[in-house]
């Protein structure tokens, strides 16, 4: 799935193209949630805090269970409007976390459990400033080494690499995201580890027609291949064709076409078309509105669905020091598990932020997701149906500048009709981070 920039109106520079919002599909670790290629203090936890215990991280897009860490905080979408240049050069920084989690595999039928320690140094490379004018670049690469005390035969080291290079003109941008991502989690849907390679990359292009009118075309690949031969590969191909228009300075509407095919190991070739109208809304300084509602059309080897998509964010500051934000979505995901299945997804999350004095801050996110399955080819029987649900606070206190310390707990569940499948899982622990 494409991403496009999610900024408002009244943003300086908002015509030109930005850094993706939402990512290319994921919620990949610098895509997904994350905004911006910003510097590292102000790197959102899917890039810098997002190393706890043992993640699930699924490959879809903005997954109730993608980023179950610690610290797993979506921020609004807003970049605030005068930010401070990033700083160029090297930036480097660490995490350390220890957990105890209930349920490593989120097994349904034989749960482990296990202390598990993570340690996930940061390197971020960056040269210019995005929406800044002129070229920039950057480079981040993420490695953890994930420890179990009881399963040590489980330990291993995940990898998580993204790149960013592009040119911000007067009338015309061009970039190109790309990332890499090697992880060993479990994940809902396997219910058990699931060593996997993860990648993106998309190539966006945008003009400035008018004071009011840009114009977007962009090319994505994505995909997962996995080392468990019983799992299904997959890979999605996307073009892309947008019209945004400033309607006001604090409205912007657009249209979004996409076309594109998805090749599933084991089962015949998808192709689909879909249309997005979207609304980038401001109404008051602290609230920001990101509505995009369609449909898609869906070409199976054993017939044809059209169905509605959407997704959507509320970002709400009442007061400083305090930020909350709702988002839900709707699309349709292809299956690892069963070959010739989709998944139909369609959930809602939501969060807040809130200092507690000088030094503390506490969070609490929660969020439900229904993931439907159903045949797509020949042969495939469809079924299975996932309640997946968490909840998870945390607090966190800072140091120093560089150096910050917090303590989380989590309850996650999948309630599926399917007995394989499914689980309980607590988590509670403790996590450093320092910047160097």
């Amino acid at each position: 799935m494409l991403s496009r920039p999610h900024m408002p109106p009244s943003i300086p520079g908002f015509r030109k193209l930005l850094p993706l919002s939402s990512a290319l599909g994921l919620t990949a670790v610098a895509f997904g949630q994350v905004e911006d290629f910003v510097p590292i203090e102000d790197v959102p936890p899917a890039v810098l805090e997002g190393s706890g215990p043992d993640v699930v991280d699924d490959v879809a897009m903005d997954r109730v269970e993608d980023s179950v860490d610690e610290d797993a905080w979506i921020p609004p979408r807003e970049t605030p409007p005068y930010r401070e240049p990033r700083r160029e050069g090297f930036r480097l920084g660490v995490e350390m976390s220890i957990a105890y989690n209930d349920n490593i595999f989120l097994s349904a039928t034989a749960p482990e459990a296990d202390f598990v320690s993570k340690v996930t140094p940061t390197i971020v490379y960056s040269k210019g400033d995005p929406g800044a004018g002129g070229g920039f670049m950057e480079f981040a690469y993420r490695p953890s080494a994930v420890l179990f005390v009881e399963n040590s035969g489980e330990n291993r080291v995940d990898h998580d690499t993204t790149l960013a290079i592009g040119y911000d003109g007067a009338k015309s941008s061009i970039v190109y995201r790309g990332a890499y991502r090697q992880l060993g989690d479990a994940t809902p849907e396997t219910g058990a580890r699931a060593d996997r390679s993860e990648y993106e990359s998309e190539v966006r292009a945008a003009w400035n027609a008018t004071a009011k009118v840009q114009l977007e075309a962009a090319v994505a690949v994505t995909g997962a291949d996995y080392d468990d031969r019983t799992l299904a590969d997959s890979n999605s191909t996307t073009g892309e064709l947008a019209v945004r228009y400033a309607y006001s300075e604090k409205t912007e509407l657009g249209v979004e076409f996409s076309s594109g095919s998805v090749e599933v190991d084991g089962a015949p070739k998808q192709d689909f078309q879909r249309v997005v109208t979207r609304l980038t809304w401001k109404p008051r300084e602290k609230w920001t509105v990101n509505l995009g509602i369609g449909a898609e059309k869906r070409d199976y080897s054993n017939g044809s669905d059209s169905f509605g998509v959407f997704d959507a964010q509320v970002d709400w500051t009442p007061r400083e020091g305090t930020s909350l934000f709702v988002a839900a979505y709707r699309r349709e995901d292809v299956s690892a598990v069963f070959a010739g299945q989709n998944i139909e997804v369609t959930g809602i999350k939501g969060g807040i932020r809130q200092k507690l004095g000088e030094r503390w801050e506490g969070t609490l996110e929660t969020g439900y997701e229904i993931n439907d399955y159903k045949s797509v080819s020949a042969g495939a029987v469809g079924g299975r149906s996932d309640g997946v649900f968490f909840i998870q606070p945390g607090v966190e206190y800072t140091l120093s500048d560089r150096f910050k310390m917090g303590m989380y707990y989590r309850y996650g569940t999948n309630d599926s009709n399917n007995a394989a499948f499914g689980y309980d899982n607590h988590q509670i622990g403790l996590n450093l981070k320092y910047e160097f």
